[in-house]
């Protein structure tokens, strides 16, 4: 029988920081600001997927206007990073309406700040 192990990742909405910890080792990544509000805006939604408005009021909450071009730029940036960072995550488009985060189940998500 194989064990998987858990990874904690836990995202700071403030600072932008990511903490990775697993069994073996704690990593730390740093997002931009508007990078960290659109995942924590994504894996906080109460929806299966996070709709492109409440991305926007997440990211930019003192603007009124946000085109959908400006959330895509930011969610292709997003996606960059984890690459960059081997952080497990798929971001998924939902036509027309938003985004939704993929991951796997013994991922654990803590949203702090």
């Amino acid at each position: 029988m194989v064990i998987e192990q858990s990874e904690i990742l836990v995202i700071d909405r403030v600072s932008g920081f990511i903490q990775m910890k697993d069994d073996d080792a704690v990593k730390l990544f740093c997002l931009g600001k508007k990078e960290a509000s659109a995942l924590a805006a994504l894996l906080s939604s109460d929806e299966r997927c996070c709709p492109k408005k409440k991305l926007k009021e997440a990211i930019w909450p003192d603007r009124q206007h946000v085109e959908d071009n400006q959330v895509a730029a930011i969610i292709s940036s997003l996606r960059k990073s984890l690459i960059k960072t081997k952080i497990k995550l798929e971001l998924k488009a939902i036509t027309n309406y938003g985004y939704q985060v993929i991951y796997s189940d013994n991922f654990v998500i803590e949203l702090v700040g």
